[in-house]
């Protein structure tokens, strides 16, 4: 869809690689590639076979496992040395935080009244981007500090599990209700991607 490709329902692959091959050197970008790995493995061998000036960046968590792939491991983003504005000013995390924060509506300003907060609250993210966006899209609705009182059950789960991700996920779910709960778990049964329609189904269930 992104590409603007109609799609045939017996071979999307072959009718991708007919759209990228003329375009000459080209970059493709394909994210969250573990949900589907061995289908996306499947379409980058067949792109960059019959396309050889395209490019294909796939982030994923899981290695495709293919001929010519060079892996880029990347670390989680360093945490703020201190509370020290300056310190917390230059920091990737603190700016990412601050910035998605603005999007999404929330008026956090970066003083000495919230320096503490804006530290503990980034070194849970465990510098992880995704982390901190997540958290970031909900200071709109909840000041900082009560933010922090939340995530409490979350340092537990982060000692406690070796993927901070998970962790962060499981932290996410249990600050859930019973009726939220209940529709993730309904939906934990599926795999893949799912249509509005059945969204609707489930939550009015």
């Amino acid at each position: 869809l992104t590409l603007g490709v109609q799609l045939p329902t017996d071979d999307a692959a072959s009718a991708v690689a007919r759209f990228l091959a003329p375009l000459g050197r080209t970059l493709l970008v394909l994210d969250g590639c573990e949900v589907a790995l061995d289908g996306v493995a499947s379409l980058v061998a067949l792109l960059v076979a019959e396309c050889p000036l395209l490019t294909v960046v796939t982030t994923s968590r899981v290695p495709l496992r293919l001929d010519g792939e060079v892996l880029l491991q990347l670390e989680p983003l360093p945490e703020p040395a201190s509370d020290e504005l300056p310190v917390l000013q230059a920091n990737p995390l603190v700016r990412l935080l601050l910035d998605r924060a603005h999007d999404s509506g929330a008026d956090v300003t970066l003083d000495a009244t919230v320096a503490a907060h804006v530290l503990s609250l980034v070194r849970r993210c465990g510098g992880l981007p995704l982390a901190v966006e997540l958290v970031a899209a909900q200071l709109a609705a909840i000041a900082v500090g009560d933010m922090l009182d939340q995530l409490d059950q979350l340092d537990q789960m982060l000692r406690d599990d070796l993927d901070p991700l998970r962790a962060i996920a499981r932290g996410s779910y249990a600050l859930l209700d019973d009726h939220e709960a209940a529709v993730f778990r309904r939906f934990a049964v599926l795999d893949g991607s799912i249509g509005l329609a059945l969204v609707r189904q489930v939550v009015s269930g």
